[in-house]
């Protein structure tokens, strides 16, 4: 069955919220439809049975995803800022503590590696409060390389630290 980039996302998010268990998840509606529908989005997922699926170079995603939406257990987004270097956007999973994060992670990780030839440079922010993501991203290779005061902030005027990971 083919879904509309709209159904997907909708199906997409309610899927991923399930996983979000330590944290509140601050993802929109508006936001994954906006970055699904970048040019330069590069996705991960992985699904049951440990397959990971990976797309590049602003392929729609609903064209090359043949597996079930519910078969999902992982998602991963990222850009590429330079060569050799990107951002990472997002990281969902399905089911918390099952090890998916990091399945997830890793085979992006080496897919990035062999489409640019060799090791990469991979950047993220992540809210001084999200204790959990802080421990995959140590967990699997990214440093501390800096920490942004009042990064984020809410509607509430709230302001939050980030702190800023690199891998290698």
């Amino acid at each position: 069955m083919s879904l509309s980039l709209p159904e997907f996302c909708s199906q997409l998010l309610n899927r991923l919220k399930k996983g979000a268990e330590d944290h509140k998840f601050l993802w929109t509606y508006d936001d994954m439809l906006n970055e699904l529908g970048r040019s330069d989005l590069i996705c991960g997922a992985m699904f049951d049975g440990d397959e990971f699926l990976f797309i590049h170079k602003g392929v729609l995603l609903l064209d090359f995803w043949s597996k079930s939406i519910d078969e999902l257990k992982g998602l991963v987004f990222f850009r590429k800022t330079d060569d050799k270097k990107y951002d990472l956007m997002f990281v969902g999973v399905v089911e918390p503590r099952k090890g998916w994060a990091t399945k997830t992670i890793e085979n992006a990780v080496r897919h990035l590696e062999g489409l640019s030839g060799g090791d990469v440079e991979i950047m993220l922010e992540v809210r001084a409060s999200n204790k959990p993501a802080q421990a995959l991203y140590k967990k699997v290779g990214f440093r501390v390389i800096d920490k942004r005061k009042g990064y984020y902030s809410s509607t509430k005027g709230e302001v939050e630290d980030a702190i800023v990971y690199s891998l290698p």
